[in-house]
C-alpha cells in the first residue's frame, strides 16, 4: 500500500480551504478534483471531514 500525502492551505480565521498539494505514486486525480470543487465552492476544512474519498486497492 502506498502513502498519499495531502497538504492543505486554509484561512485560519474562517477555516475556508484555499489550496492543496498531493503526493503519491498512484493516480489521485479524483481526490484533487474533489478538493478543487470544494475550493471553488468556498467550503471549509470542517466540510472536508464529511467527504468520503475512494482510493482503489493496489493489485
Amino acid at each position: 500500500m502506498a502513502k498519499v500525502t495531502i497538504e492543505l492551505v486554509y484561512n485560519y480565521q474562517n477555516r475556508q480551504l484555499l489550496g492543496a498539494q498531493f503526493w503519491s505514486r498512484h493516480d489521485i486525480a479524483q481526490a484533487a478534483n474533489t478538493i478543487s470543487v470544494m475550493i471553488q465552492n468556498q467550503n471549509t476544512i470542517d466540510d472536508l471531514a464529511y467527504v468520503d474519498m475512494f482510493f482503489p486497492a493496489e493489485f
